[in-house]
């Protein structure tokens, strides 16, 4: 999976704009996850392991997602994890008198959807 670091958004613009200039998203544009070992904990529930490169570092990384398969063939796949970014050689951003903790949560949500064969549309 890779994750075009432009594109992350708090809702916060003076915070992002921080956040950008910390992240050197012009140096490094992307985070790629690489899913090495995926294994079944209890339906829905499936543990992930492999590693994340980001700002120029790879760290091993594991956590657990939920897995949702509708009637219609839809897949659904949510899950989030606390990462510091202090891992990846970040110091954590600093506005006025204000503390910025390193620990963010990262929310994932992949929606896949059958395509449809030619035959069909």
């Amino acid at each position: 999976i890779e994750i075009a670091l432009d594109d992350l958004r708090s809702g916060n613009d003076v915070y992002d704009a921080e956040l950008r200039r910390r992240l050197e998203t012009k140096r490094y544009p992307m985070c790629t996850l690489d899913l090495a070992q995926v294994s079944s904990n209890s339906t829905p529930r499936f543990s992930l392991g492999g590693a994340i490169s980001f700002h120029g570092t790879t760290r091993e990384i594991s956590g657990t997602v939920e897995v949702e398969h509708t009637s219609a063939g839809r897949l659904v796949v949510t899950g989030d994890k606390v990462l510091d970014i202090r891992d990846f050689a970040i110091p954590p951003p600093g506005i006025l008198m204000l503390k910025i903790y390193p620990e963010v949560e990262v929310r994932m949500f992949v929606e896949a959807v059958p395509e449809l064969d030619a035959s069909r549309r």
